[in-house]
């Protein structure tokens, strides 16, 4: 088991929040979806107790797989499945 982090930006407009909510689009349920499509693993992204809200720039989020996936493989994978509205830089 890894844990990574990733270092994104989102554009909150689009979303109801960071947390997963039943019927609503969220960043973390945004995220969870696309590792899940590129690892097949039900991965839920955590973020740091203090995340500074729905329009925060350079947001972190971390999570554990054991998808062989390397690290520098992440950003273009991600990038290429998770709506325009969020952006993993590192």
């Amino acid at each position: 088991m890894r844990n990574l982090r990733l270092l994104l930006s989102y554009d909150g407009a689009d979303f109801a929040g960071w947390q997963v909510q039943p019927g609503r689009a969220t960043v973390q349920g945004s995220l969870a979806s696309a590792i899940g499509r590129l690892t097949g693993e039900n991965v839920l992204p955590k973020a740091p107790v203090d995340r500074r809200g729905r329009a925060c720039a350079g947001q972190v989020a971390t999570f554990a797989t054991e998808s062989p996936i390397p690290p520098e493989n992440w950003l273009n994978a991600l990038n290429g499945i998770l709506p325009a509205s969020i952006a993993c830089w590192r």
